[in-house]
């Protein structure tokens, strides 16, 4: 899921900038957590437009929507949830008893039940309010939430984060899972929403008090190795792993890592320095072989670049095209013309429903193979991830268009391997799961 990125500035920033250069170790972690499978509903139309239009410790997670979002267990103060892990944002934050649902599109008062929260957290004794300011975030399918920030107890995966930054909701505009009962970001905390004074509905755009440590990072400023995996779950498996700090030590793969710079996405105000928001990377290209002719076709992705300028125009900095690797994405989303292209793979060809917002396919189709390229390999996606169940024998092409600012390399990508978010490096590493 992706997070509405806003131009930041302060040490914060530049601190997370100018992380040291250099590959890290990857380390096997042995505290592996096998996890159950939570069963949701197929991606959403309303998901799908939006993300178009968008510019040894380890966890237990469990699948939500054919596997492209995932829950993980955590402790907050004494009490124990499941909270989904997404890496395509930065805030952190659970659901708090008596809270009001809103229906996302309209703002109307409805059910709770409506908003599909897990159980909600009831304050604790080891809860301290943060005075003067309040939590307010908003994510790319238009879901909305308010509420106070807070210092808490937070254990996961084993690691203990005394004084973690948690929004509390109070007020949510939400369409969760059933499961759930909050989120917590693993993008950079350059994402994270502190704004000023203790009314949400005052908050301005641009007015942001600044940023906090999310736990991630929170834990590496403990001394935790500056890395994450998710070795995801493949959909007719169902079992999943996310380890802080290394890899899982129960995950098969076939070696080497495939490394790719991870790419700066804004400029600091005050120091004309690249900042990092998102885990984005560049594929160098696509490519597919059609299973009735055997034919190979294979795509680049576009060489023009994004140019990024700061407010006082002092300085220009120019970027790859980039996509997101993101957990709490289902799909992948790709430049249009690959999509239409690779759509004509599939026999009977793939097609465009403006009514589902997406290309439909017969689920029973004869799916073409599918690689992403970067500089220096390639992952090759499974075939059952090509196709998305959707309805009885209709179903979604799990590659799909984005726009220039929104693509994503999302569940059906993520499934196929396990991937290395080294914050520390910062790459992202990529090896096919075998």
């Amino acid at each position: 899921m992706l997070a509405i990125a806003i131009l930041v500035q302060g040490a914060a920033a530049l601190a997370i900038g100018a992380r040291a250069e250099g590959s890290q170790v990857i380390k096997v972690v042995e505290n592996v957590i096998e996890f159950r499978t939570v069963q949701g509903k197929p991606p959403s139309t309303r998901a799908l437009h939006a993300a178009a239009q968008v510019q040894g410790n380890t966890i237990p997670l469990a699948n939500v929507e054919q596997g492209s979002t995932f829950i993980a267990p955590v402790q907050v103060g004494d009490q124990n949830f499941e909270v989904q892990i997404d890496t395509g944002s930065s805030d952190v934050w659970v659901v708090e008893k008596g809270y009001t649902c809103r229906n996302p599109d309209t703002w109307d008062i409805v059910p709770s039940e409506k908003c599909a929260f897990g159980k909600a957290y009831t304050p604790d004794s080891t809860l301290r309010p943060i005075p003067g300011v309040n939590f307010n975030t908003s994510y790319a399918d238009g879901e909305d939430l308010t509420g106070t920030l807070n210092y808490e107890t937070v254990v996961m995966g084993g690691i203990t984060v005394d004084q973690q930054e948690l929004g509390l909701v109070h007020c949510a505009g939400w369409q969760g899972d059933g499961t759930s009962s909050g989120l917590f970001g693993f993008a950079y905390p350059t994402l994270s929403n502190v704004w000023p004074g203790t009314n949400p509905n005052a908050d301005r755009v641009g007015g942001r008090e600044g940023q906090y440590s999310n736990l991630i990072f929170n834990m590496i400023n403990q001394g935790v190795a500056p890395m994450f995996s998710l070795a995801a779950a493949p959909r007719n498996n169902g079992t999943g792993l996310m380890a802080l700090g290394g890899i899982p030590a129960n995950v098969t793969y076939t070696p080497p890592f495939i490394d790719t710079p991870l790419l700066p996405a804004i400029i600091d105000q005050k120091t004309d320095e690249p900042v990092f928001t998102y885990y984005a990377v560049n594929p160098t290209a696509f490519s597919w072989t059609n299973s009735t002719s055997g034919e190979t076709t294979t795509m680049k992705t576009s060489k023009h670049d994004t140019k990024i300028q700061n407010t006082t125009g002092s300085a220009q900095f120019s970027f790859p095209h980039s996509y997101i690797v993101d957990s709490g994405t289902t799909l992948t989303y790709i430049e249009n013309r690959i999509v239409a292209a690779f759509a004509t793979a599939f026999h009977p060809p793939a097609r465009w429903s403006e009514n589902a917002g997406g290309y439909l396919v017969p689920c029973d189709t004869a799916a073409p193979t599918f690689s992403v390229h970067f500089a220096n390999g390639s992952i090759l996606m499974a075939r059952e991830e090509l196709v998305t169940p959707w309805g009885e024998t209709t179903c979604f092409l799990g590659v799909q268009p984005g726009n220039q600012s929104g693509k994503v390399l999302g569940g059906t990508f993520l499934k196929n391997v396990i991937a290395v978010y080294d914050i520390g490096a910062k790459l992202m590493r990529f090896a096919q799961r075998a």
